[in-house]
């Protein structure tokens, strides 16, 4: 997070041989910076056209502003205007997208493992110490942390491995970054979980914000459940009579209360091969554990959309701070008296802008497609 309207924007050359800072852009008129909580976002640049910015701005290096967040140039665009100004603008997404870039190329399972280990398993075996060196990202390395979240069993075969990550990640309710860690030359692959400070526990100090307070100036509350789902039959290997069916979700839901959606997963095999080219079989439990597990990831992006879009003051009689009182990824209360409404949602986003003013938008939600909230601040 940048948290500040006086930044400096670096950049970086990092490629197969090179991980070296580059220079400082001393000239831009206007910066967009993104933080997600799971995966990358999409930042902009906008900046005057001279002899340094053509150097620094170019394909491939990599924006750092001095947290752990850096992003990559993927397009460039220059323009003259009608009054003869020249301007770049100049984007790029987040460090995350590397993932993009490499595919599970051969089976990978896990058998009732912490979903995080999951996630880090993914990004090793396709990323950092594949069977085939060409496929190692250069400097990428693994944030060794403590296990979290519940155990799951899953085989994935095919497929980018960032949305493998994603339909996890979103599943079991956490987030993965790659962090920059230019001192070290590295690239730090995590899978991670926010801080719960919501009112509804009693471990952490809790963040309410709230319109009794004059936290909230204006805001939009939506709701819908056009795209609930909350039953999966989930079809594996096999034929007609003979295919493996599995169902996820509360099972005991009927009637009115049942929504159900199918899924085709015939890609999960019981008899799989994996990266060094070894065979394997799973157990009978192992295959309907995994088939279970490709249902909860599916239902994870049918859940009911809540939205609550506010304005929040932000002068000295803010409650609270973000990047100080709640990070990205932490659960926090919002609480709308006017609109009879209030919600516990996750900091899934963040957005700074820096121009002639500092703008700050958070999005809260508990997944990519079911955002909770929407929260703007600004400052002249």
């Amino acid at each position: 997070m940048l948290l500040s309207s006086d930044i400096v924007v670096m950049v970086y050359r990092v490629n197969n041989d090179t991980f070296e800072e580059y220079g400082v852009v001393n000239q831009f008129t206007s910066f967009v910076w993104p933080e997600q909580y799971i995966g990358y976002g999409d930042f902009t640049l906008w900046a005057p056209i001279t002899e340094e910015n053509n150097d620094l701005l170019q394909e491939g290096h990599i924006i750092w502003c001095g947290d752990e967040k850096a992003g990559i140039i993927d397009n460039i665009q220059k323009e003259c205007t009608e009054t003869g100004e020249l301007n770049y603008t100049v984007t790029g997404k987040t460090l995350e997208v590397l993932l993009k870039s490499r595919t599970v190329l051969n089976t990978f399972y896990a058998d009732n493992e912490f979903a995080s280990s999951v996630m880090r398993g993914i990004v090793n075996a396709n990323c950092i110490m594949p069977t085939d060196t060409k496929r190692k990202i250069p400097w990428l390395t693994i944030e060794e942390t403590e296990p979290i979240s519940s155990r799951i069993s899953t085989q994935i075969t095919g497929g980018e491995v960032y949305e493998a990550l994603e339909e996890i990640a979103n599943e079991q309710g956490l987030g993965f970054s790659i962090k920059f860690d230019p001192k070290n030359k590295r690239l730090l692959f995590s899978a991670y979980s926010g801080v719960d400070r919501s009112v509804s526990q009693d471990v952490n100090d809790p963040v309410i914000l709230t319109t009794d307070l004059e936290d909230i100036l204006k805001s939009l509350y939506t709701f819908s459940s056009q795209d609930y789902k909350n039953i999966a039959v989930v079809d594996g290997e096999g034929e007609g009579e003979e295919r493996k069916r599995e169902i996820s979700g509360d099972t005991t839901l009927s009637g009115f209360d049942r929504y159900e959606m199918y899924v085709d997963a015939r890609d999960v095999q019981k008899q799989y091969t994996d990266d060094d080219g070894s065979q394997h079989t799973m157990t009978d439990s192992q295959y309907e554990a995994a088939l279970i597990q490709r249902g909860n990831e599916k239902l994870a992006e049918q859940t009911k959309y809540e939205s609550l879009e506010a304005t929040i003051r932000v002068d000295d009689r803010t409650q609270y701070t973000l990047g100080v009182d709640f990070f990205c990824g932490d659960i926090v209360t919002v609480v709308d008296e006017r609109l009879l409404c209030a919600v516990d949602a996750r900091v899934t986003a963040i957005e700074e802008d820096v121009s002639d003013k500092y703008e700050l938008v958070i999005t809260f939600g508990y997944s990519t497609p079911t955002l909770m909230s929407r929260i703007r601040k600004s400052t002249k």
